[in-house]
């Protein structure tokens, strides 16, 4: 199955998720004063299948790597995960309904 083969520094990451699924490589930089995590650079190898969020690597600080490869290859075998949770979509989405009712609330525009 195609997935990505991510090498950082001497560690290497092999994922991938079914064919109707989603599977990503994000490397992230935010340089905003305003920002809870104010110049971070991070890494993130993770995906969604079936409805479960998966995630195989997670960098926080991407200052000190020289070299990042990534690659779509056949994938024989994903390396083991480090994080994994059922993601409900509805629930979800009534979480942020009912946020952002609140907010509207208490703007006076409800």
């Amino acid at each position: 199955m195609l997935g990505f083969e991510v090498h950082v520094k001497d560690k290497v990451i092999y994922a991938s998720v079914g064919n109707d699924d989603v599977l990503c490589v994000i490397a992230s930089y935010c340089n905003d004063a305003g920002i809870v995590h104010n110049n971070s650079k991070e890494l993130h190898v993770s995906g969604m299948e079936a409805g479960k969020h998966q995630r195989w690597w997670y960098m926080d600080n991407i200052d000190d790597v020289e070299q990042m490869t990534i690659k779509v290859v056949d994938v024989e075998q994903n390396s083991e995960l480090i994080s994994s949770f059922h993601f409900n979509k509805e629930k979800e989405l009534l979480k942020d309904y009912h946020r952002l009712k609140k907010e509207l609330e208490e703007e006076g525009l409800l």
